[in-house]
């Protein structure tokens, strides 16, 4: 373990300059300071950083004999590590480690972390590692910052604590991992949490933008893109670089779901408060190909983030889009908030590990409170749910209403082979043909299970079944939610393409 003194102050210009002592390198004193309020914080390029009360201002200085040689040349990457693991450890949320030192939830800036050394006669005395995150308020966006701004509490959902307590349980957190680092875990671990490989970064042009795709991170901590244009690599280092990630550029972007029946395309906005809104969607190939062309000539950066489910149809839209110089790419399977879970969610879909994201995302905005069921109806039925505690507890997977349909008439040489779920309506009384008799039964059972698990999770939270909130969503939504005939249920059709959104934007 790191041995170190830890010092919290009210008030201060800036905790690293206060630590920025040759001498203390040299006696191997390791020393946190932390203060309520900063008023002259530095940023990456010398950018002012001004520190609210209430936030996090933390530097802490680690003498040269306690960074291995394995790490000293990533050592921005190894406190980014230390920052992101503390946070998922107190707060049970992934971030996202945008290179070289910025840390996202949702798309938005709450922190950064900036690594300055000393280096005496060409050899390194040791490094002062500044470590800012908005607790409780943001900064002024007049600040120049490249994102909007957010700040943990309202985003995460939940009490953060004061900002001396969690200064001190990171500091304990530096000290008990740093020793334990080596070039191998840091890699590991940056990959995990940072911007995934695929996304586009960009720089301004006298005419307009010029595109590179991100490649990842090189072993010296460099990060390397692919130009899109010139179809050459680029080694980008951290101390002065004008490339920006394309979702800072207004903040709007293509999404598509590519399911088994049917790949969806749509443009999701985000608004300056963070909030996500479908603008347009399109579903039939010609339409797509038109609807995605028209897109990006109004601005929108040429790359479909995907949620995908079907590797046939991933393949098709690629196929389809590398001539109009498109990028497809299909955003990985990492958790954002479901941390805690009862459930392997290696073992979810894409697409329903997003809207399992859109449900925790809504729950952070005071749009749900737990416990809580989410259901999708398409090609399958699935129904997630979320106790009391805020935990996804699992759930089901059933055949969709199509799906049942299709079952029963492959069956039966003499029943209807091609129903239209959507034309088809349930009576109040029994059914008097096969068509509506088919349908009205696969509708019926859907509805009458997510009923009965919808009274199970109230049971269990000891809450009338009609407090527990509901929310439906996929091609069917709209046909389940007629035969539940509860106005408590929320309908949200195209929720997976606001999924997509959100896990693009937290760099995955």
């Amino acid at each position: 373990m790191l041995p170190y003194e830890f010092e919290w102050i009210q008030e201060c210009a800036s905790t690293s300059r206060l630590l920025k002592d040759q001498g203390a390198f040299a006696q191997g004193k390791v020393q946190v300071i932390a203060a309520a309020k900063q008023t002259a914080g530095t940023g990456r390029l010398g950018r002012s950083w001004v520190g609210a009360e209430g936030n996090l201002h933390f530097s802490i200085r680690i003498p040269a004999q306690f960074i291995s040689e394995d790490i000293k040349t990533l050592v921005p990457l190894a406190a980014g590590v230390v920052v992101a693991q503390f946070i998922r450890s107190h707060f049970g949320i992934n971030l996202c480690l945008k290179w070289p030192n910025d840390l996202l939830l949702e798309g938005r800036k709450i922190g950064g972390i900036l690594c300055e050394a000393t280096i005496l006669e060409s050899r390194l005395q040791g490094v002062v590692i500044g470590v800012g995150l908005n607790l409780t308020t943001a900064p002024e966006q007049s600040q120049g910052l490249e994102y909007p701004a957010g700040v943990l509490k309202p985003l995460h959902g939940f009490e953060v604590g004061t900002a001396e307590t969690l200064a001190r349980n990171l500091a304990q957190y530096f000290a008990r991992r740093w020793l334990e680092l080596s070039r191998t875990n840091v890699m590991s671990e940056w990959n995990f949490f940072a911007m995934t490989h695929g996304h586009l970064w960009y720089r301004n042009l006298v005419d307009g933008y010029e595109w590179y795709r991100m490649v990842g991170i090189q072993e010296d901590g460099h990060l390397s893109l692919d130009s899109r244009q010139l179809g050459q690599s680029l080694i980008v280092n951290s101390s002065s670089h004008e490339f920006k990630w394309d979702l800072q550029m207004g903040r709007r972007m293509l999404v598509a779901d590519v399911g088994n029946t049917r790949t969806k395309v749509g443009t999701v906005i985000v608004g300056s408060d963070g909030t996500l809104s479908l603008d347009s969607i399109a579903s039939d190939a010609e339409s797509v190909e038109l609807f995605v062309k028209s897109r990006v000539e109004q601005g929108f950066a040429p790359v479909i983030h995907c949620l995908s489910v079907n590797p046939a149809g991933m393949t098709a839209l690629v196929d389809r889009f590398r001539p109009l110089q498109v990028d497809v790419r299909a955003l990985e399977k990492k958790p954002i908030r479901l941390t805690n879970s009862n459930y392997n969610f290696e073992s979810l879909g894409a697409d329903r590990g997003a809207i399992l994201e859109m449900l925790y995302y809504k729950q952070s905005r005071g749009d749900f409170f737990w416990p809580a069921m989410v259901v999708s109806c398409g090609t399958a039925t699935t129904i997630d749910c979320v106790d009391a505690n805020g935990c996804h507890v699992g759930g089901y997977i059933m055949a969709g209403v199509q799906t049942a349909i299709d079952a029963i008439c492959q069956r039966g040489a003499l029943l209807p082979k091609f129903l239209d779920v959507f034309a088809s309506q349930a009576t109040s009384g029994w059914p008097s043909d096969s068509d509506s008799a088919i349908v009205a039964a696969s509708v019926a059972s859907t509805a009458a299970f997510i009923k009965s698990e919808r009274e199970r999770l109230a049971e269990q939270a000891a809450i009338p079944g009609a407090c527990v909130p509901l929310l439906i969503t996929g091609g069917y939504a709209k046909l389940v939610c007629s035969k539940l005939g509860d106005e408590s249920v929320q309908l949200d059709e195209h929720l997976v393409l606001c999924g997509a959104a959100l896990m693009a934007l937290n760099g995955r």
